[in-house]
């Protein structure tokens, strides 16, 4: 990763201290956590070590503004094998996990999110879980085991306009 990489997370770092907790809000929502794939594909073997610890450092630099802070990653399921990693984290978003769309979501996907999720779960992580099928059916499928998992669920457009869909 290039200084301006670090740079940037410094960056990060501040505004999260200076704009998102001085406003009082009581957790952090981290999307893009699953960047490191691109990482490991240009051959460096260490980064998702190097994305747990900059996800440390954000759980650090929020405590100390606001002990209490909660750090929730979106996606990026598998840093949970990491016992460095669990700690860091008070649960998780997800997204897609058994449909992408009105299609079956690949079950390779499917089975390694619930593997690590259940984890999380079994560790007292929270599990909020998003899915965006239209279809009556499709819905209906998803919060029967979406709620099985015991996890927070919602079906939602992929706009996210608002529309939330039950079944």
């Amino acid at each position: 990763m290039t200084f301006e990489f670090f740079q940037l997370q410094g960056i990060i770092i501040n505004f999260m201290r200076n704009h998102i907790l001085a406003k009082g809000y009581s957790g952090i929502y981290l999307d893009g956590v699953d960047t490191y794939y691109f990482y490991e594909e240009q051959g460096r073997q260490t980064a998702a070590q190097e994305m747990i610890q900059y996800i440390g450092q954000l759980r650090q630099a929020a405590q100390a503004v606001q002990p209490g802070t909660l750090v929730f990653p979106q996606n990026g399921v598998e840093l949970y094998q990491y016992a460095n990693y669990r700690p860091l984290v008070d649960g998780f978003g997800i997204e897609d996990t058994w449909t992408d769309g009105d299609s079956k979501q690949d079950e390779y996907n499917t089975n390694d999110v619930l593997k690590y999720m259940r984890m999380a779960k079994k560790d007292g992580k929270t599990i909020l879980s998003v899915d965006y099928p239209k279809k009556s059916a499709n819905v209906c499928s998803y919060y029967q085991k979406c709620f099985a998992e015991g996890w927070s669920c919602a079906v939602n457009d992929r706009d996210l306009t608002g529309i939330i869909r039950s079944c």
